[in-house]
């Protein structure tokens, strides 16, 4: 449905001349006139719907000036929106600080993560205006981080279809074959389900309460999880279709149940309450199963400020009782970011996203202690999350469990209604490292991995120390060279730890990586380390001697950084204005921008043997653990001298690697090539600069 809020602001920027003198401004407008409609349901502000306009001028850096002072609000929500969708869950580089940055950016104005979740659902819904790669790291980052988020706002209506898209193109045959069997249970029950709801109209009816009913079809994606983790066909799935009925408070809740208790067969170990207890993003609802026309259906019970929030989550709350506060008010309710930020001391960012999506992906269940204190966990929850649930020290004490008053092993699954009695022992020496293995709740790893990270601090502080050592010398540098405090300190600073020893223990335990730790480090040498007399001479003679060139003696030469051409490349010279000649491979694709009748042809002259020239080579290796340190040690095998090495990601299964080093012609350079491309890890190896 079209939104009049909407369609203003849309023609007002049309109608704009600074807009207007943009090119294609027409289709930027469109697109985000299609983004701000995805969270219309919302009711928000014009800054808001603005700034889903202003993202994609601002992704090509086109959004003028003069807009972005005179709607200064909507253009700060816009540049948060990019700074937080640079997050790429397969560069390990600065995960976690890119994570933090994402979950604070929620905390300070949930506006920022509404947008960008809405942007994230017009991806998928045109995934395939997208490059195959593109369109792959959107779904896996669908799948590892907006979803969960959505659901932790309680964005259920873009969480849905989030994973609906998601699951259609991850699985599409599954998704089709599925989505064509609920087609034909929907049209065979559709019937039953206007009997079932006329049912309970009649019972709202004979209670006075004026509330509504109605019958809807789970989402696809939503039937695939529970049919791959009950392991049942979809014949065996009773709640196929809920019933929701909706009516002004909590009492009628009650009394609704209450109701349909009596008049129909309940099954008991279906019902749940959320009202009671409200799932983690704070939904609130009361679920039971009862047997209609011998056969179950699910009924979901809620007031009408449930469903809200069902349905737009936080978002709910602040649109419709925080609209004249600062978004800041909103603390409370995201008080679940700052934990998570909070109590994660050394955890990757593969940790936190974990434990993001507890409690989204898995059910709950209600168990209770031997004294009746009521505990909500996971699905499937063991006795190990129980001990953990009560407290960290009964964890880590714990040696055995009795559930309903009978000793069973620590992996046994809990059900709900289960009185659940831990035995520990003061002597115990702590958790088992096979018990990350049995716990189900990532909460409860991660507290059996602070204990083990708190317990072996020295021994991962040793650790640490030698995988960054060996780090630092498969780049060609000593760690003793590159660990200077001042530099130190600034990797302190930039990892947020307090002390080397804290950070050599995330090392050594694997929550951070070295190569973090190193590549700072060297590039904060390379950046301060003195000049070296004879790289200086080199320097000077390739800058005012210029001997290697033939027919140049005298005259100011430099060496295009570009394509770094060396001796036994085909050269051509740039003659520019007052600045010499500027030396370039013949085949550097630079110099088709330039005048052509300024460029000569050159030949080298007898160089100096001693002299050294910049290399590149971009290369083309398996996306594997340890690659780049495997290049590294072929570089320092052939005393390579190297300038800068960098490594991104080119899909899920290669690596780009691109090197700059020193040699003294094209024949060293070939040879090494070579060496390169012997390596099984290795597909191709390209001359870079070109």
């Amino acid at each position: 449905m079209e939104n009049k809020q909407i369609n203003t602001l849309y023609l007002n920027l049309l109608n704009n001349k600074i807009i207007n003198q943009i090119n294609d401004h027409e289709k930027f407008l469109e697109k985000g006139k299609l983004i701000a409609q995805i969270i219309s349901p919302l009711n928000l502000d014009d800054d808001t719907y603005l700034a889903c306009f202003f993202v994609g001028f601002m992704r090509k850096n086109l959004l003028p000036t003069e807009i972005s002072q005179q709607y200064n609000q909507a253009y700060e929500l816009a540049l948060s929106v990019l700074e937080i969708s640079s997050f790429n869950y397969n560069n390990k580089q600065d995960e976690m600080e890119n994570l933090r940055s994402m979950l604070i950016a929620i905390a300070k104005d949930i506006r920022v993560m509404i947008i960008r979740l809405a942007e994230v659902l017009y991806l998928a819904r045109y995934v395939n205006t997208l490059e195959l790669e593109e369109a792959k790291l959107l779904h896996h980052e669908i799948k590892e981080i907006y979803s969960p988020i959505a659901s932790r706002l309680g964005l259920s209506f873009i969480k849905s279809e989030l994973n609906d898209l998601n699951l259609y193109f991850l699985k599409p045959v599954e998704y089709k074959k599925l989505m064509k069997q609920v087609a034909e249970d929907s049209r065979n029950g559709t019937q039953r389900i206007a009997n079932v709801v006329s049912k309970i109209k009649n019972t709202l009816q004979s209670l006075n309460i004026e509330g509504d009913c109605y019958g809807r079809v789970k989402h696809i994606s939503s039937l695939y999880n529970k049919l791959q983790q009950k392991g049942k066909t979809l014949a065996q799935i009773y709640d196929l279709c809920a019933i929701r009925v909706i009516v002004p408070s909590q009492n009628d809740c009650y009394a609704v149940l209450g109701a349909l208790h009596t008049e129909f067969i309940p099954i008991d170990s279906r019902f749940k309450d959320y009202i009671a207890r409200p799932k983690v993003n704070g939904y609130q609802s009361l679920h039971t199963v009862i047997i209609i026309d011998n056969a179950p259906i699910e009924v979901q019970i809620r007031t009408f400020d449930m469903h809200k929030h069902a349905e737009y989550g936080i978002a709910a709350h602040f649109l419709y009782k925080e609209r004249k506060n600062k978004i800041g008010s909103l603390d409370d309710k995201l008080l679940w970011i700052r934990k998570l930020l909070d109590n994660n001391d050394n955890a990757s960012a593969s940790d936190i996203l974990e434990q993001l999506k507890t409690d989204v992906y898995s059910g709950e269940i209600f168990v209770q202690t031997p004294m009746g204190k009521i505990l909500q966990l996971v699905e499937n929850a063991t006795p190990i999350d129980f001990a953990y649930a009560i407290h960290s020290e009964v964890g880590n004490k714990c040696v055995g469990a009795r559930v309903n008053g009978k000793m069973v092993p620590l992996t046994t699954e809990l059900q709900n209604g289960d009185i659940v009695e831990i035995i520990t022992n003061q002597n115990s020496k702590g958790p088992s490292r096979d018990w990350l293995k049995v716990a189900k709740s990532s909460s409860t790893k991660n507290r059996i991995n602070q204990f083990f990270r708190r317990e072996m601090k020295d021994e991962n502080i040793k650790k640490g120390k030698s995988i960054l050592e060996q780090a630092a010398k498969n780049k060609g540098y000593t760690f003793k060279d590159l660990s200077t405090e001042e530099w130190m300190q600034q990797v302190l600073i930039k990892y947020a730890f307090n002390t080397d020893d804290e950070m050599y223990a995330a090392v050594g335990y694997g929550s951070m990586t070295s190569t973090q730790v190193i590549n700072k480090l060297v590039d904060l040498f390379e950046r301060n380390k003195p000049q070296k007399p004879k790289e200086a001479k080199v320097i000077e003679e390739k800058e005012n001697k210029f001997t290697d060139i033939e027919g140049l003696s005298g005259i100011l030469v430099k060496y295009a950084k570009c394509c770094n051409p060396i001796p036994g490349d085909e050269i051509v010279g740039f003659v520019s204005r007052g600045s010499g000649v500027t030396i370039h491979r013949k085949d550097c694709v630079a110099l088709k921008t330039y005048e052509q009748d300024r460029i000569m042809p050159m030949q080298w002259g007898n160089h100096n043997d001693s002299s050294n020239y910049i290399a590149s080579l971009r290369l083309y290796v398996d996306n594997l653990p340890g690659v780049l340190a495997t290049i590294s040690t072929k570089l320092a095998e052939n005393k390579i001298n190297i300038t800068k090495i960098k490594s991104t990601n080119n899909g899920e299964e290669q690596a780009k690697i691109d090197i700059s080093f020193y040699v003294k012609n094209k024949q060293e350079l070939d040879d090494f090539s070579n060496k390169l491309k012997s390596l099984a890890i290795v597909h191709s190896v390209e001359r870079g600069g070109k």
